[in-house]
């Protein structure tokens, strides 16, 4: 019997084992989950010790209909009362929340920035902090999860900086009541709430911003899963609506990347996934350069409205010196800093 049970056990190993293989893909990207895949090994060397990792780590990434199983098990665990996957939380109204981090180094943060200007302190410098869903909506945070509002943070920061800084919470909150300032299934500004954002930025530095009739609103999907969904495997949720704001009377070329509209990178619809990117408006004057991460996307064409050239900067991606940029565009008077909050320690 023991022999028969051997002879079994080996024989599943063995059936299980090689069926995984077979059902392995070799998919290099996962567009559903926004990740690089591992590739599966090649077959004569996958008994090699140091394959082994590696075998189990492409068997997970290439397991055929993997978000598919992925998006089964995390709705398993939402009807039984699970709110957390794979760090996003589901909230109130049919939101999806990112779990805040605290600043590892605030001193070392503003001592960069503020070195930065007293490098460049001829230049009209400011810097904006996006806030995320619940600094504006703290209703959406559902009892029980572990997330803290990052605003006390945020002023913190603003109290220590040198140069001009730029509060876009309670302007925020006070439209939230009219428009989603954000997405339900992504970390970033809906276009309403960057025409909010691009308002307050208009009136720090005193000049007038269009006001919003002087837009057509258009949409451009209404099937837009964000991030967020992407994280947490929760595809089945009600999709948002992403709009665009088109003035009147401005011709500037590519500003917008439509191409993205067709992938699961469909927020890459504003500004495209360039590391630097610039756009001209003849009708105006002045220049300023932006440095951001992808939490100012949606503002940037707001503020195309008011300058000639808007030089755009993306530290995620541009792996070459700002000042160095700074130095060779004597023309640029203007620099301002957006970030988010848990993307502020890559700003310089």
């Amino acid at each position: 019997m023991r022999k028969f049970d051997f002879i079994f056990s080996v024989i599943f190993l063995v059936v299980f084992f090689l069926f995984g293989l077979l059902c392995l893909g070799d998919r290099g990207v996962s567009f559903d989950e926004n990740k690089v895949l591992v590739k599966r090994p090649k077959l004569q060397n996958v008994f090699a010790s140091d394959q082994m990792d590696l075998l189990e780590t492409s068997f997970q990434d290439q397991f055929l209909y993997r978000s598919r199983f992925l998006e089964y098990a995390t709705n398993v665990k939402r009807y039984v009362g699970v709110k957390e996957s794979n760090g996003v939380f589901i909230g109130n109204d049919g939101y999806l929340l990112e779990q805040t981090q605290r600043l590892t180094d605030p001193k070392k943060l503003v001592s960069s920035l503020n070195d930065f200007y007293k490098s460049h302190n001829d230049l009209n410098m400011s810097l904006l902090l996006i806030p995320s869903h619940i600094t504006i909506r703290p209703d959406l945070v559902q009892k029980g999860s572990p997330i803290f509002d990052e605003y006390a943070e945020m002023k913190s920061l603003y109290r220590q900086i040198s140069f001009n800084t730029i509060d876009v919470v309670d302007t925020l909150k006070e439209h939230s009541k009219e428009y989603d300032m954000y997405y339900h299934l992504d970390s970033h500004l809906t276009s309403y709430g960057a025409y909010y954002v691009y308002q307050k930025y208009a009136s720090s530095n005193d000049f007038d911003f269009m006001t919003m009739d002087r837009f057509h609103v258009e949409v451009v999907t209404d099937s837009f899963i964000g991030d967020l969904a992407q994280k947490s495997y929760l595809f089945s949720l009600k999709k948002d609506t992403m709009v665009t704001f088109v003035p009147e009377n401005v011709n500037v070329d590519r500003l917008y990347f439509d191409e993205f509209l067709e992938t699961n990178h469909m927020y890459d619809y504003f500004l495209g996934n360039n590391s630097l990117v610039s756009f001209v408006n003849e009708s105006q004057s002045n220049e300023v350069l932006v440095v951001k991460d992808d939490d100012a996307n949606a503002l940037i064409p707001f503020l195309v409205n008011h300058y000639y050239h808007v030089h755009v900067i993306d530290v995620n991606r541009y792996t070459d010196s700002i000042s160095d940029y700074l130095n060779d565009h004597k023309e640029i008077k203007e620099v301002l800093f957006v970030y988010g909050i848990n993307g502020l320690e890559k700003v310089l």
